[in-house]
């Protein structure tokens, strides 16, 4: 679990650093057009604007992220299932959270949505035989 928080306080600290950014490019961005509006013409104003709609849009989803993020921490998990899948020898430990959590560089996933398809075992299985249905396909196994 210290490893967990310790990749939430990371993945929070390079969003943090990102909406930082973000802030300050739209305001330059803003800045410049007002002080050089009687020099641009309007096709280099109408790209300016559409630039800056898609950094404020960027910086929203951002924002987005960062409440998701200092909400798993908060509470990183509220369940866990221990899934074997048919065919394989390892068993996986999959952390059921209020929304998912990856490693940014391999995008494997350390916290499930409580919605997506592995997390279903939670609800509707006990120890045992298990399955969910999977973009992939359907995949069967033991809890």
């Amino acid at each position: 679990m210290a490893n967990l928080i310790s990749r939430l306080r990371e993945a929070l600290r390079k969003i943090e650093s990102t909406i930082n950014s973000a802030h300050h490019e739209i305001i330059d961005a803003k800045k410049y057009l007002w002080e050089n509006r009687s020099e641009i013409d309007p096709a280099e104003t109408a790209a300016h604007k559409v630039d800056i709609i898609l950094r404020i849009d960027q910086g929203e989803k951002a924002v987005d992220k960062r409440r998701k993020l200092q909400k798993l921490m908060e509470s990183p998990y509220f369940g866990r299932v221990d899934f074997v899948a048919d065919g394989q020898k390892k068993r996986e430990s999959h952390y059921i959270g209020v929304h998912a959590f990856s490693e940014e560089n391999s995008q494997k996933n350390l916290i499930y949505d409580w919605r997506s398809p592995i997390a279903s075992m939670f609800y509707d299985f006990e120890v045992g035989r298990a399955s969910y249905s999977a973009p992939a396909g359907h995949v069967e196994g033991e809890i």
